[in-house]
């Protein structure tokens, strides 16, 4: 069985003064994240998860900083998940996969000190299959 994978980098490194707290504490969930110096910096090896468990608590706290007019993410969740923001429970966000770049878009956006974010991927497979990799060319004898 081949396993596919599809490791990320998101660059430059991100001030965390410029990311919101619903924001951070979902981007933390969906990449890798490492702090250094006020800076947060994202990646996987595997790929972005999809599927994203925040506790209700945590999220309650982060979104009291948000804005839904400035926040793409604060916004989906006040409008998709108010019964599960006021539960104890954890709350559950499937298909995150274009998600995470609203988010990376709307600190851009908001940010002085940000003029742009890089996200560079690769599509690879553990096995040397046809469709196991990222850049397919056509070549034809003329």
């Amino acid at each position: 069985m081949a396993d596919y994978y599809t490791p990320t980098v998101v660059e430059p490194f991100i001030p965390l003064s410029a990311m919101l707290p619903i924001e951070r504490l979902f981007l933390a969930q969906a990449f890798d994240e490492e702090i250094a110096d006020e800076t947060a910096y994202y990646y996987s090896e595997e790929g972005a998860n999809d599927l994203i468990f925040m506790p209700a608590g945590d999220v309650r706290a982060a979104l009291d900083a948000a804005k839904p007019d400035t926040s793409r993410l604060a916004q989906k969740l006040l409008e998709e998940q108010p019964d599960a923001i006021l539960d104890e429970d954890d709350i559950e966000l499937d298909m995150c996969g274009d998600l995470w770049a609203d988010v990376l878009q709307d600190i851009v956006r908001r940010s002085p000190d940000l003029d742009h974010l890089t996200v560079t991927m690769a599509f690879t497979c553990s096995k040397m299959r046809v469709d196991g990799f990222g850049r397919v060319s056509d070549y034809a004898h003329r």
